[in-house]
């Protein structure tokens, strides 16, 4: 079972964005500038575009609380968890990616950020270390029941996970399962800005 919401999220997002801007262009800054150099994000992406995916990262700052401790799994170029490090400097991020040369790179982008509650973990994230006080969000990174089967071996799930996906493929994904009461989707699509057509955010809370 889930339940489609519909909320004030993107405006806030934006309002956040506009407040955190300096940071936020500085990590737009370094994550092109490495790009150059390691395949991060496409190669040919726009810096308007990397902006947009910035402030989408942050479409999960109101769905972060209670939860202190946060795993950014898949996150090849930092997103959503250096934005979201960036705009929450009392949480602690832990950016996860399989990919070795990825994750050389988020070292020197977190510190040349100055982000003292981001670090890198390299590595599949079914050998992250879970409890009920950890979260996991992704962008993109893993169908719902892809990264629902990779933690499912461990002797303790996450408190919740935050998928950003496409809307119609979620509801497939969440349908697929046998367990659909601990989903809940927000739909991103206000019609407000194009960006955020067919987007949304899916959250995963354990029984």
């Amino acid at each position: 079972m889930f339940h489609v919401k519909q909320s004030d999220t993107l405006r806030a997002c934006k309002k956040l964005a506009a407040e955190h801007s300096m940071a936020l262009n500085h990590y737009a800054d370094r994550l092109l500038w490495w790009n150059e150099k390691v395949n991060l994000v496409s190669r040919d992406v726009s810096r308007e575009t990397i902006m947009s995916h910035i402030e989408h990262s942050l479409t999960l700052n109101a769905w972060l609380s209670p939860i202190s401790h946060w795993v950014d799994a898949g996150t090849g170029g930092g997103l959503p968890g250096i934005p979201l490090a960036i705009v929450n400097p009392s949480l602690s991020f832990t950016l996860n990616d399989i990919v070795q040369k990825k994750c050389t790179v988020l070292k020197s982008i977190v510190r040349e950020l100055g982000l003292p509650n981001a670090q890198v973990q390299e590595g599949s994230v079914a050998d992250v270390q879970l409890d009920p006080k950890t979260g996991i969000c992704t962008k993109h990174a893993f169908k719902i029941p892809q990264l629902l089967n990779l933690i499912g071996g461990q002797s303790s799930q996450p408190g919740a996970i935050l998928w950003l996906k496409g809307f119609e493929e979620a509801v497939q994904d969440i349908e697929s399962q046998s367990e659909q009461a601990s989903f809940e989707i927000l739909s991103l699509d206000s019609g407000e800005d194009p960006f955020y057509k067919g987007k949304a955010i899916v959250r995963w809370t354990p029984r």
